[in-house]
């Protein structure tokens, strides 16, 4: 691993962890479709190693939207089929490495969204992003709400110029 990869990879730790204003609105787990995924243990393995440097200080689950996204959902031939969350959580659920991936995010994330994904379709590229502004304008939307009510006016306007920002 070269510095510049520590270096992204820290930058990326840190605003997973960072509770608050300048926190990440999101964060996609990608888990390829594969016919035989147990070459994906190390891969696996990466994303608990991920969660644990991740962790909250007081081990509450991660509020920050976490999609869980099986790409290449193509090759699966339940692209676009009615009953498709399913599948996609019938293929995790049958490769206990995907499985322990799934459950790890899960545990550890307040919002979770599985979502089959086809680049080569065209199909549900924007479904992680949408997933992720939706909960994350929704905890903006609480947090000024709340502040208002509170008539906490100075917050508010510090709040929501960062917000602005955002």
């Amino acid at each position: 691993q070269d510095e510049s990869t520590r270096s992204e990879r820290q930058k990326l730790l840190d605003s997973i962890k960072k509770q608050g204003d300048n926190s990440a609105e999101g964060i996609i787990f990608l888990l390829p479709f594969e016919d035989d995924p147990t070459r994906l243990k190390e891969f696996s393995e990466e994303i608990d190693a991920f969660i644990i440097q991740a962790r909250f200080k007081n081990h509450n689950k991660n509020p920050i939207p976490a999609s869980i996204v099986v790409t290449k959902w193509d090759k699966s031939g339940f692209c676009k089929c009615e009953d498709e969350k399913n599948k996609a959580l019938d293929y995790i659920n049958s490769y206990e490495v995907l499985k322990n991936a799934f459950k790890a995010i899960k545990d550890n994330f307040e919002y979770t969204e599985l979502i089959p994904l086809s680049s080569y379709e065209n199909y549900n590229l924007l479904a992680p992003i949408n997933f992720s502004l939706e909960i994350t304008f929704k905890q903006w939307y609480d947090k000024a709400k709340e502040l208002n009510e509170a008539k906490n006016f100075e917050k508010l306007c510090k709040y929501l110029s960062i917000r602005w920002n955002d």
